[in-house]
């Protein structure tokens, strides 16, 4: 837990200095090789981005990273890494990968999302060395969020602005099991706990009890909150990101960190 990764990013572009290591729990840091001189990333025009960073869970020093030019694995925390196949992109480039998520007893295998494609998604069987397309996202033409739960092992959900799709087949085939009618959304999970909670966040969060069916909103950014109190409905808006872990929903906001639990009742904010 002391090993963290971060990525390093202009904040006018995006476009990355770098990802950053510490091995010390974030009391100091220095650049790794993966970087914009190794990558031979940079010059006129050019908007390299890194999009996600994920540790796999089980499988020491496995690390992948998302990225605006194709996906990447290292075995070796980074110390060296390489741009692998996905799907009919046998260079991986060209593709904007923003969701990698893991299977919650299978280590072989790994889901990957890009917001080039909003009709499948990407699976390996080899811990990530390959990977091939989905089935098909029927009636999806907005980008994808991608989550995964301990409660369901097999299954794969997929968010967006159009509706939420479930498969309990690994991602072999997808059905819409809802639509929360939340537009410019920026959030999506499913808890790890009980695959009945589900939570999306675009302005404000919103929860659903039954699987995805039926929608809530539980946080309400307008109303303000005077006191600025650490516990109850308000949220800052625009809700940038949603993980559930131990049963407990965090949501990373344009203000603070902030976490539920008891499945949006209530909820209790971190500043910087």
């Amino acid at each position: 837990p002391n090993r963290v990764l971060i990525n390093i990013r202009n904040s006018s572009n995006g476009t990355t200095h770098g990802i950053y290591e510490s091995i010390n729990g974030g009391q100091t840091w220095s650049i790794t090789n993966f970087n914009p001189n190794n990558l031979n990333w940079g010059g006129l025009g050019t908007n390299n981005r890194i999009l996600k960073i994920m540790y796999h869970p089980t499988i020491p020093n496995l690390v992948f990273v998302g990225t605006s030019e194709g996906l990447y694995r290292s075995e070796d925390n980074l110390a060296t890494f390489y741009n692998i196949p996905v799907g009919s992109h046998p260079s991986g480039f060209s593709q904007n990968y923003d969701f990698i998520e893991f299977h919650p007893t299978n280590p072989d295998i790994v889901y990957i999302s890009t917001t080039n494609n909003d009709s499948n998604i990407y699976i390996s069987t080899n811990s990530g060395q390959s990977f091939i397309q989905s089935g098909e996202i029927i009636g999806n033409n907005s980008n994808i969020k991608l989550s995964i739960s301990n409660a369901c092992v097999d299954c794969v959900y997929i968010g967006s602005s159009d509706g939420v799709w479930k498969s309990e087949n690994l991602g072999e085939t997808f059905i819409l099991i809802g639509n929360p009618e939340i537009s410019n959304y920026g959030a999506f999970a499913v808890s790890d706990w009980d695959s009945d909670l589900l939570l999306f966040g675009d302005i404000d969060t919103h929860m659903s009890s039954d699987g995805g069916e039926t929608w809530n909103q539980v946080t309400y950014w307008a109303t303000g909150n005077e006191n600025y109190n650490t516990t109850g409905q308000y949220v800052h808006a625009d809700i940038r990101g949603a993980r559930s872990y131990n049963g407990i929903f965090w949501i990373n906001t344009d203000g603070f960190l902030a976490k539920s639990s008891d499945s949006g009742i209530s909820w209790e904010f971190f500043e910087g």
